[in-house]
């Protein structure tokens, strides 16, 4: 008797569980819809800026921002984090705010390296091929690059006639940042290895990774030297 309602307490709990993991995906899902709406609703105003950051082909990754004017001294601003080596998207958030503070945030990016005003086709270009790019390598954008994409309206990215062309020396390069654990990274570095095979690609990882990674025997070795993102 006792192993019965043992039994019927652990399917009930196994049931609740179910349930409550189909409510956080409709509401992740829903959520995901009206941040969608709200870009959309963003971009009927004005458009204030497109910036890339210059040197982006270069070091690998940087941002995008678009933003549109909204209310009285205010903005909303679509800002994502591309890596244009591999990974296409990697973050992204829409949001609106005081034209001042974000004025205030990306003059303490720019200190480091320098804002570059281009074409919102551009901007809506680069990011959809980078997409692109990742996608083949088996690589998602963020979560939140559909509502932030939203933000561009009508902006055309075929009115851009600029030629991108992504990864490292012609070949993708999965770069690390400080936060990925080993087995993330080997599973990232497996999945190019199975779709590109052993050369397609080359990578660059933490210097503290390097002797965790060469146990799995890697057939090619990481690039040295620091590469920002």
């Amino acid at each position: 008797m006792a192993s019965r309602i043992i039994q019927g307490r652990a399917l009930k709990e196994a049931r609740r569980r179910k349930v409550l993991a189909r409510k956080r995906r409709q509401d992740r899902g829903t959520a995901k819809t009206e941040m969608v709406d709200q870009g959309r609703r963003w971009s009927k105003g004005a458009l204030h800026s497109c910036l890339v950051l210059k040197g982006l082909f270069e070091h690998g990754s940087g941002m995008v921002v678009l933003t549109r004017k909204v209310g009285i001294a205010e903005v909303a601003a679509a800002i994502f984090l591309v890596d244009v080596y591999c990974r296409g998207v990697k973050d992204a958030s829409l949001q609106r705010v005081g034209r001042h503070e974000l004025d205030d945030v990306l003059d303490g990016i720019g200190s480091f390296m320098p804002w570059e005003e281009v074409d919102p086709s551009y901007g809506r270009k680069l990011l959809r091929e980078a997409v692109a790019y990742a996608g083949w390598l088996g690589f998602r954008p963020h979560p939140d690059f559909a509502a932030a994409e939203a933000l561009f309206g009508d902006v055309v990215a075929d009115d851009c006639d600029a030629a991108f062309r992504f990864g490292r020396e012609g070949k993708p390069c999965y770069v690390s940042s400080a936060s990925e654990s080993p087995h993330k990274i080997r599973k990232a570095l497996r999945r190019l290895s199975d779709r590109l095979g052993p050369d397609g690609f080359t990578y660059v990882v933490p210097a503290s990774d390097l002797d965790e990674l060469c146990d799995q025997q890697w057939p090619n070795e990481p690039i040295e030297g620091e590469i920002p993102f």
